[in-house]
């Protein structure tokens, strides 16, 4: 049998490029031991870097002003014309935030996303009349802190979750933190 594309020469060109600093500790963090694994792989590794890390970042960064901090996942799975599948994707949040399904001609919704559509409209129009996404017959949602780390997992069965994927958010943090390291002025 063949190898995995996910051990495979292209995906050490990917890592080396994406983040060079840990490209050796990358398979150990987003593992895929067969062919079919390696788009789930390559999609949670631009998923950390290109959302879950910056967002986790910024709502740090709120740490010391007044106002509280929220922090969310979008965990839901739009249905695709023909019933295909799919797992959310850059922008589909924006889709249930507006109820604006043709803004993705490809999204078919069905009875489920409407009413998931409403919901998340209620948490978005709460947040931006109070700044705090609580109240009425949504979940309770805790603000973030450095020490909680709460965030919402937005999906089928919304949830509270604490330290979002915090094994890859580290090995993110150690990447750039090399990198930030190596491109200091000099003394």
């Amino acid at each position: 049998r063949d190898q995995p594309r996910s051990r495979g020469l292209g995906d050490v060109y990917k890592r080396q490029a994406m983040l060079p600093e840990v490209s050796d500790e990358i398979p150990k963090y987003y593992p895929a031991s067969a062919d079919e694994e390696v788009e789930q792989y390559w999609e949670a590794l631009f998923t950390d870097l290109s959302f879950n890390y910056p967002s986790r970042f910024w709502v740090r960064s709120m740490d010391g002003f007044q106002s509280e901090a929220y922090l969310y996942s979008f965990n839901w799975h739009p249905r695709l014309i023909g019933g295909k599948k799919s797992g959310p994707f850059h922008g589909s949040s924006q889709i249930y935030v507006h109820g604006d399904f043709d803004l993705f001609k490809e999204v078919e919704p069905n009875a489920a996303d409407l009413q998931f559509s409403n919901f998340i409209a209620d948490i978005w129009v709460q947040f931006a009349r109070t700044g705090n996404p609580n109240g009425g017959l949504l979940p309770e949602w805790p603000a973030f802190t450095r020490e909680n780390e709460a965030y919402m997992e937005l999906g089928s069965t919304p949830r509270v979750g604490h330290h979002l994927r915090m094994p890859q958010m580290e090995l993110v943090e150690r990447a750039w933190a090399e990198r930030r390291a190596a491109n200091a002025p000099l003394p």
